[in-house]
């Protein structure tokens, strides 16, 4: 995958002080818990499995589409947009990617829609 800039997980940031105990959680739209990061991980493998067979402006628009899905700072509507398309794109090219497809439907459902 070319998007290598992803970032799944906690990301915690100290500046000074001493005694740093505990984490503030911090979740948009109630998006951001295990399913949602276990169903975008379950995409994320399926898109790689497919990008051999996604023609190149198609495998140019999931790797654009593909951060806004896993943005938590993001609206959940707007990480359902980016990932139909991501799903309109799969859908496109037949049969294999129907992986690909049931992915992201299962993300757009966890985003509510």
């Amino acid at each position: 995958m070319t998007g290598g800039d992803m970032h799944f997980g906690d990301n915690i940031h100290i500046n000074g002080g001493s005694h740093h105990i505990g984490k503030q959680e911090i979740t948009y739209g109630g998006t951001d818990d295990r399913a949602v990061r276990d169903a975008l991980a379950l995409l994320l493998i399926r898109v790689d499995e497919l990008r051999e067979r996604l023609p190149g402006a198609s495998g140019a628009v999931v790797d654009a589409s593909l951060p806004a899905v896993a943005d938590v700072g993001a609206l959940p509507a707007e990480r359902a947009a980016a990932a139909r398309t991501v799903a309109g794109i799969a859908a496109a090219i037949g049969a294999v990617g129907t992986p690909v497809v049931e992915a992201a439907n299962a993300l757009i459902a966890l985003f509510g829609g």
